[in-house]
């Protein structure tokens, strides 16, 4: 079974979207969202109609219902956003389940689900093999200050990139890459 496969098997498993939705619009999003899956990792976004700590005190109880670990909360001051992240083991695999909470914005580094609206429609199967295999030679890469493939998807999708040097080169020239 894919890492994608997976991914998807643990959200429905655990039932986050219905769990989730009590507290608004829930939106899987980053690489589980573009089939793009090459790390355990889950990403989802809530468009949260509640005040976010009072959502996050609910949502860390819920997690830990579920049997999920390392449960944390984190405001993050500059987007605005508050996070929820947590891991969950499934067989040998430590999978992070991220959850943000957020309104709509069209600041995509707010907003991962409005980036994945926009970006989705440029997908192809060449770009979507070209993204799977830049992620994978970028991973242990710093990338704009964290491990984002967020500049990945805009190379290849925007720009047609799909070789590591002219990644690089991309990267360089947005003084994004360390």
């Amino acid at each position: 079974m894919t890492l994608q496969e997976q991914a998807e098997n643990i959200i429905s498993k655990l039932d986050l979207l219905e769990i989730l939705g009590t507290f608004g619009e829930v939106h899987v999003v980053g690489n589980v969202a573009f089939a793009t899956t090459t790390k355990p990792d889950i990403d989802i976004q809530i468009y949260c109609s509640l005040h976010y700590e009072d959502a996050a005190n609910v949502i860390v109880q819920a997690l830990a219902g579920l049997g999920l670990a390392d449960i944390k909360e984190r405001r993050l001051r500059k987007s605005k956003k508050y996070l929820v992240i947590s891991k969950f083991q499934e067989g040998e695999t430590v999978w992070d389940i991220d959850i943000t909470l957020t309104q709509p914005s069209r600041s995509y580094l707010k907003d991962s689900y409005q980036f994945y609206l926009d970006y989705m429609p440029k997908m192809t199967p060449e770009k979507l093999e070209a993204i799977v295999s830049l992620k994978q030679e970028f991973a242990n890469t710093k990338i704009s200050g964290d491990n984002s493939a967020y500049y990945i998807y805009q190379a290849v999708l925007d720009e047609n990139i799909s070789t590591v040097p002219e990644m690089k080169k991309y990267l360089n020239t947005r003084k994004s890459y360390k």
